[in-house]
C-alpha cells in the first residue's frame, strides 16, 4: 500500500511506529539471548508446553525484529515439540540440535538469508533425517 493512501496524520504515525520498531531491533539479539535461556531451562525441566509457549514467543517476535531466520526456526522446533508431546516425550538429541542452532545464529548474527545461515539448516536438516523426525 503506498504512501498517498494515508492521511499525513497517518504517515507520521507509522514513520513513528517504524523507528520505534527500528531501536528495538538494535537490541532484539540480545531478547532473544534471554528467550533462548529461557527455553533451555524449559526444556532442562522438561516443561514442554512451557518450551513451546518461548518458541511462539520467538516465532512472532523475532521476524518483526529482523531475525527472520530465528523465527523460522522457533516455529519449526515449536510443531517438532507439539509433535513429540503428543507422541514420544521429548527428545534430547532434537532439543540440542534446535537449541545449538538457535544459539549459532545469535553468535554469528545471522537474522537473514545468507551462504552461512542456509548452510546451517541444511546440516540441522541433515541430522534431523538421522534422527528420523520430520
Amino acid at each position: 500500500m503506498s504512501n498517498d493512501k494515508f492521511t499525513v496524520k497517518q504517515q507520521e504515525m507509522l514513520r513513528k511506529a517504524q523507528r520505534i520498531i527500528d531501536r528495538a531491533s538494535l537490541s532484539y539479539g540480545d531478547t532473544l539471548s534471554q528467550h533462548i535461556l529461557s527455553l533451555k531451562t524449559s526444556l532442562d525441566n522438561d516443561n514442554i508446553q512451557e518450551a513451546i509457549r518461548i518458541c511462539h514467543l520467538i516465532n512472532s517476535q523475532a521476524g518483526t525484529f529482523g531475525w527472520h531466520l530465528a523465527g523460522e526456526l522457533s516455529g519449526w522446533f515449536k510443531r517438532v515439540l507439539m509433535k513429540q508431546q503428543q507422541e514420544s516425550g521429548l527428545d534430547s538429541n532434537v532439543s540440542r540440535l534446535f537449541m545449538d542452532s538457535l544459539d549459532h545464529m545469535v553468535k554469528q548474527d545471522l537474522r537473514a538469508e545468507s551462504r552461512a545461515a542456509v548452510t546451517l539448516l541444511r546440516d540441522l536438516e541433515a541430522a534431523l533425517k538421522d534422527e528420523d523426525i520430520h
